[in-house]
């Protein structure tokens, strides 16, 4: 394994032009030339703020080295954050979003920005094909039968409709929670087709009846990633805030129709997983403390399975007890190597996996 620096935000804090103080989410992308890009947010004391901008960063040579941050997307009026890049279409096809400051995504609006040159330059955002819009997308592949599916989720308001609640207030997340889902795609792109909405309040197949779930102070599920295990049979894990437990969904339809299995003994320390599939292994890199604190985010580890039911440990990403997390993959089939993005806020970090290293 060989590991990189993506950048550290600390380089910046006293350019008050780039307003970089630390940076979120590094999504990672191999493009058709072997260029390796990055897109992480920051702007503002914080996310989701209205000062939020989108910052993309380079490699050329497998990631030892990268550019400087360089401002790609911003708003006058509203923050920027960006959650995937998916090279399976003719182009490759970055995802977007816009939303004020204050509030937890109650009102996103869903982009979509393409490049035609590796990277090196991005089209006007555009907003993203019908039935797709306020959605978010997370980490998408394409399916056995040729089909692009992308989990995602979306959040359901029951309060504040003209009064958004500003972050720094107690019940700024009161009344709002988060359901996952997924859309399909068959033409590329140009439409979608949206399937599953579930939350912790859907029923269970195993007892039928609702998981915990409290209205007044909901768990969520979101930051959904999903498998494809065998044709049309597919595995969603999902985050679920305010417990410390991954929670599950499986179709056997290609995504068409979803069982929510509910919570699994698998902890997530509440915060972003990533699955991906080598061959005919599943990969699961996660946070495995089970906790809902943001101060256990450690023991971000990769994990190995065949059928999403036993996982077998791997290796852990950094030293057992690092505070790092919000991994992202991307994979290099004709070169069998993974290449796995992670955070720790102000630093952001690059490993390089061959198949080999990950036991595939």
């Amino acid at each position: 394994m060989e590991k990189y620096l993506i950048t550290d935000f600390a380089r910046y804090r006293n350019d008050e032009s780039l307003d970089m103080k630390y940076g979120r989410e590094p999504v990672i992308a191999l493009m058709p030339d072997g260029t390796l890009i990055c897109v992480i947010t920051t702007g503002g004391p914080y996310e989701p703020h209205w000062d939020n901008y989108v910052v993309i960063l380079r490699s050329r040579d497998g990631g030892k080295t990268w550019t400087d941050p360089e401002k790609l997307f911003s708003h006058k009026k509203r923050g920027v954050w960006a959650t995937e890049i998916y090279t399976g279409y003719e182009h490759p096809m970055m995802v977007l979003y816009t939303y004020t400051g204050d509030n937890p995504y109650k009102e996103l609006q869903t982009f979509v920005s393409y490049t035609y040159d590796n990277g090196e330059s991005w089209t006007e955002p555009r907003t993203i094909a019908a039935y797709a819009n306020g959605l978010c997308l997370r980490r998408g592949f394409k399916m056995s039968n040729g089909e692009t599916l992308f989990p995602i989720y979306h959040t359901n308001m029951h309060k504040d409709f003209g009064d958004f609640l500003p972050r720094d207030d107690a019940h700024f997340w009161d009344l709002s929670d988060h359901a996952s889902g997924v859309i399909v795609s068959s033409d590329g792109g140009k439409s979608y087709t949206p399937y599953g909405d579930f939350g912790l309040h859907t029923p269970t197949p195993q007892d039928g009846e609702f998981c915990d779930f409290d209205r007044d102070n909901p768990s969520e599920l979101w930051e959904p990633n999903c498998v494809e295990l065998e044709d049309g049979h597919l595995v969603m894990y999902m985050r679920a805030s305010k417990r410390p437990y991954i929670n599950s969904a499986e179709s056997f339809d290609y995504g068409r129709t979803w069982n929510f299995r509910g919570s699994i003994d698998l902890g997530s320390a509440n915060t972003k997983l990533t699955m991906f599939k080598i061959k005919d292994t599943a990969f699961l890199v996660t946070n495995v403390n089970k906790s809902i604190e943001s101060r256990d985010r450690t023991k971000l580890q990769i994990m190995k399975s065949k059928d999403c039911k036993d996982w077998e440990f791997v290796a852990f990403v950094g030293e057992e007890n690092q505070w790092i997390f919000y991994p992202h993959v991307a994979i290099d089939e004709e070169h069998e190597t993974v290449y796995l993005s992670y955070e720790d806020v102000r630093r952001h970090y690059l490993n390089k996996y061959s198949f080999s290293e990950l036991g595939v």
